[in-house]
């Protein structure tokens, strides 16, 4: 039913931003490092980027795939 739909069409987007802002905005409570912190990023925008195709966005998704890796080089972090 309708309920059902909106917890499971909030409920993803809104735990994700908690976990940002708990382990990987720039005044994190418990900031990941190293390791950790590029897991973090490519499963972060790998769901994005999943999200994207899903909803039959493949040229939205590849975009984002590679903005991520051009932004990731540029920083060092892979």
């Amino acid at each position: 039913g309708m309920p059902l739909r909106l917890v499971a069409g909030l409920a993803p987007p809104l735990l994700m931003a908690v976990l940002w802002g708990l382990l990987a905005a720039p005044r994190a409570s418990f900031p990941l490092h190293a390791v950790a912190d590029v897991a973090f990023q490519i499963a972060w925008f790998g769901v994005g980027a999943l999200a994207f195709w899903a909803a039959g966005r493949p040229i939205a998704a590849l975009v984002l795939t590679g903005v991520f890796a051009a932004n990731a080089l540029m920083l060092g972090a892979l």
